[in-house]
């Protein structure tokens, strides 16, 4: 039986970001993403919140999963 547990992660803190004179607020907002993404090693994906109301979870779940099984059948 499991008596304790804990999540171990890397915590960065960025220096202040602050919008462009020209910059328009989506692209701010962009940017800021890309430095947390780097900064994390993480991918910059472009992807917004919309997919959460978009498809059924079960459609994009069973799309998602042909997708997985036809990239490692290539393998």
């Amino acid at each position: 039986m499991m008596t304790s547990w804990a999540i171990v992660v890397d915590v960065y803190y960025l220096p202040p970001m602050y919008i462009g004179k020209n910059e328009s607020p989506t692209d701010f907002a962009r940017r800021v993403k890309a430095a947390i993404a780097n900064t994390g090693g993480l991918v910059d994906l472009e992807w917004d919140a919309y997919l959460k109301c978009g498809l059924s979870k079960d459609n994009l779940r069973a799309k998602e999963q042909r997708k997985f099984v036809e990239m490692h059948k290539a393998k």
